[in-house]
């Protein structure tokens, strides 16, 4: 629950400011009678529409699985449901206001990129210095439970690290208790109403007082300045260079516009630091649990690296390449100018494989930092194990990002006004989601077939369907390729 807390965080906090200030909408309804309450509490219910559609994936599908493995009984699944509605509220709310209160404060920065930058990177390391904090005061603490002999006593100071920590998420414990169900179906119906009296006492607060700000502040975003000129990169084309000079215009596009780059390329390097520090933090604390432990260290030599094991690997990474959505906006970030493509002096086919380079590095970069920091934690892996999950990687996330990129060409928006407006389409999202969940069936399939098979005999296998699967794939899209791009308009 703290890692979906945190999770939820740091989607709130890239999203909200567009949301509330940038969406397109606001223009249409500022000269209505509308209260500006009443559009708080709209844009309110727009971003927990978002939010619910992340959760699903981090929160929704763990607690499923989870229910159905230890067979939890009919309460468990309603009291699931129950906290997952209202366990973001919170969130939410108190981001928004945040949102709300550090767009008064910065309002005299009249570049709205560079505004919307400085709101969002210091929500974020708000959110960095809570993580922090709370992995620290953890590590300390298991760090004295090291010094505690009986067992009893280090049981009850291991469940008060834990509560401990979730208390720094003040949504956290109330929902675990209400999921546990441990002292009664009431017992649990009060937590969730403890977490609603949070939500609504903030929503009261928010509303409040934003509602006082909040016109200002959007009066001032739509009357600011618009830029007079668009400046469209031009590509020198020399024949050996076409395709570098495309692949750099793809870069330029993506750093030089904040949203963009904060909604496509940061979740990732978000993620894979937070992975890296908890990592850091947390293994000289399990190396030191092995070694006081004989009972541990005997269970883990007997354990091998299987079928299986490379499965759940496999099934993190496909997890990890839904995170961005760079190819999934390749094409919807070009706006008006997308129409160029189609008559650019390059062929379609090497424009798609371009569109595509991006999100297929980005991913590499994931499966090198995921399968190194397994590699060095768990050795038993082994060297030629860990090149062949990576050269697996390799074809699903080809397969990921052609894909991504397709769901794009079918349906594009290049009829934006605000940056925001091209990575919030819950639809597309949805479908990336989705997409997630087929790969990992499909995994899991895979691996079933083959797990009494040896290890590298395996993945070898594994590699051979994928490559099949991407060769085929590839060849009907080089086919179609014209009518893939005929939805440009």
């Amino acid at each position: 629950m703290v890692i979906m807390a945190i999770f939820l965080l740091f989607q709130t906090s890239m999203t909200a400011i567009n949301v509330y200030f940038y969406s397109k909408d606001l223009e249409y309804i500022l000269p209505l009678p509308i209260k500006p309450r009443e559009i708080l509490i709209a844009k309110l219910n727009t971003l927990l529409v978002i939010v619910y559609i992340g959760e699903i994936v981090l929160g929704f599908i763990p607690l499923i699985m989870y229910g159905l493995m230890v067979a939890q009984s009919l309460v468990y699944f309603i009291f699931m449901i129950a906290v997952l509605i209202v366990f973001p509220l919170l969130i939410v709310i108190l981001i928004s206001f945040a949102t709300t209160i550090l767009m008064k404060i910065f309002n005299f920065i009249k570049n709205k990129n560079i505004l919307q930058l400085v709101v969002t990177v210091i929500l974020l390391l708000g959110i960095f210095y809570l993580e922090n904090y709370s992995v620290t005061n953890f590590t300390s603490d298991m760090e004295e439970l090291n010094n505690i002999e009986n067992v009893q006593e280090k049981e009850n100071a291991l469940q008060e690290s834990y509560e401990s920590l979730g208390n720094n998420f003040i949504i956290v414990n109330p929902s675990i208790e209400a999921l546990n169900n441990t002292n009664g179906f009431l017992s649990s119906f009060l937590q969730i109403l403890k977490i609603v009296a949070y939500s609504a006492i903030s929503m009261v607060i928010f509303v409040l007082v934003s509602s006082k700000i909040y016109l200002k502040i959007i009066l001032s975003n739509v009357t600011r300045t618009k830029r007079k000129s668009k400046n469209v990169e031009k590509i020198k084309l020399k024949s050996s260079k076409k395709g570098k000079a495309y692949i750099k215009k793809e870069i330029k596009m993506l750093f030089r516009r904040p949203t963009f780059f904060m909604q496509t390329i940061f979740p990732v390097i978000f993620i894979l630091i937070t992975v890296i520090l908890i990592v850091s933090v947390f293994i000289p604390l399990i190396d030191s649990a092995i070694q006081n432990d004989e009972d541990i260290r005997e269970t883990l030599a007997q354990l091998s690296f299987n079928m299986e094991v490379a499965c759940y690997i496999l099934i993190a990474l496909q997890v990890l390449f839904s995170i961005s959505t760079v190819s999934l906006t390749a094409i919807s970030r070009e706006g008006k100018d997308a129409i160029l493509i189609k008559y650019a002096p390059i062929d379609l086919y090497k424009q798609f494989l371009y569109k595509n380079v991006l999100q297929f590095i980005l991913n590499i970069i994931v499966s090198v930092v995921v399968l190194g920091l397994l590699l060095y934690l768990i050795p038993d892996i082994g060297i030629v194990n860990t090149i062949l999950i990576f050269l697996i990687s390799i074809f699903t996330n080809l397969i990921n990002s052609y894909t991504m990129l397709l769901v794009d060409l079918r349906k594009p928006n290049i009829n934006w006004n605000s940056e925001y407006e091209v990575t919030k389409n819950s639809d597309k999202k949805s479908f990336q989601y989705g997409f997630m969940i087929i790969m990992v069936l499909i995994l899991l399939y895979i691996g079933r077939l083959l797990e009494n098979l040896n290890i590298v005999l395996g993945l070898t296998i594994e590699i051979a369907i994928f490559a099949i699967i991407f060769i085929i794939y590839n060849i009907i899209l080089k086919k179609k390729i014209n009518k893939v791009f005929n939805k440009i308009m």
